[in-house]
């Protein structure tokens, strides 16, 4: 894997662990938050997998030079943030959304918008 898919998958895990803390922190009723719980954690799973990161190696191979380097470096600022939320994940989210979207594969894009919207949890 590349390096920039490296930081990717930190990228995604770390947002994993903000969508975790804010869906901990609503209130619900019943079995419905340990299942919501883990499907945040298989999508986690499949989005930081080894093949998100060759999919999103292909894409980034289709980027001009300085484009996949403020793209990269913008993930990178958000792994060192030791106080990133949920407005700061889904910010650098959309950027690779719309940076990447055309070249990635729709799986990979439809857990990206689901991601989008676990995050909303902690937003309240």
């Amino acid at each position: 894997m590349s390096e920039f898919s490296e930081v990717y998958k930190i990228f995604i895990e770390n947002i994993g662990e903000i969508a975790d803390k804010g869906i901990s922190q609503r209130e619900s009723r019943g079995e419905e938050l340990g299942i919501l719980k883990e499907n945040l954690y298989q999508l986690i799973s499949e989005t930081s997998s080894e093949y998100a990161e060759l999919a999103i190696d292909f894409a980034v191979m289709h980027l001009n030079p300085s484009v996949r380097e403020r793209l990269f470096n913008e993930m990178k600022f958000f792994n060192s943030l030791d106080d990133a939320d949920s407005r700061d994940g889904d910010n650098v989210k959309s950027s690779l959304e719309e940076i990447l979207g055309k070249w990635l594969p729709d799986w990979l894009m439809d857990n990206l918008k689901v991601l989008n919207e676990l995050l909303s949890f902690g937003r309240g």
